[in-house]
């Protein structure tokens, strides 16, 4: 058993670790630049942010698809709904290409269950429902509504 001197040495030695991998904005654009073939100066701005996504994107996109990787709406939206690793086992295991992963079509006994874990979608809705007069000035729920969610369609 440690005594508790040992012990904060260890927290300690950790911590200078720790301290040693925090990167400026320098080091930071240099290693996504790196591992992810962009090239950016900052990642600050909203433009660097929105190249980074898309580069990030790239890089999942081609682990999944190997060479097949075109970045077409079919494979963005599957690499969405399935992430990147589960893909690459679907082609690599199955043989699939990507219209074969999950083809178009009727689907009996199939029930699709998308859940909003963030509710994004329910602050574009509420920008809608504003847009076509359905809300309020400030965008606010009516206060009975404000604790629940609304289940029904057009809600």
């Amino acid at each position: 058993m440690q005594s508790n001197h040992s012990h904060s040495e260890i927290h300690l030695q950790e911590l200078r670790l720790f301290l040693e991998e925090i990167w400026d904005e320098e080091r930071l654009s240099g290693l996504i630049n790196s591992h992810f073939d962009t090239k950016l100066d900052s990642v600050s701005s909203a433009d660097a942010v929105i190249e980074l996504r898309t580069a990030l994107t790239r890089a999942k996109g081609r682990y999944a698809f190997g060479s097949d990787w075109t970045g077409s709406e079919l494979q963005t939206h599957l690499l969405w709904h399935f992430g990147f690793w589960r893909l690459k086992q679907l082609r690599e295991t199955n043989g699939l290409l990507s219209r074969a992963i999950l083809p178009p079509g009727m689907y009996r006994e199939v029930a699709v269950l998308i859940a909003d874990l963030c509710s994004f979608s329910s602050y574009g809705h509420r920008e809608r429902r504003h847009q076509h007069g359905r809300a309020p000035p400030d965008g606010r729920r009516p206060e009975r509504y404000r604790d629940q969610q609304r289940l029904l369609p057009g809600s």
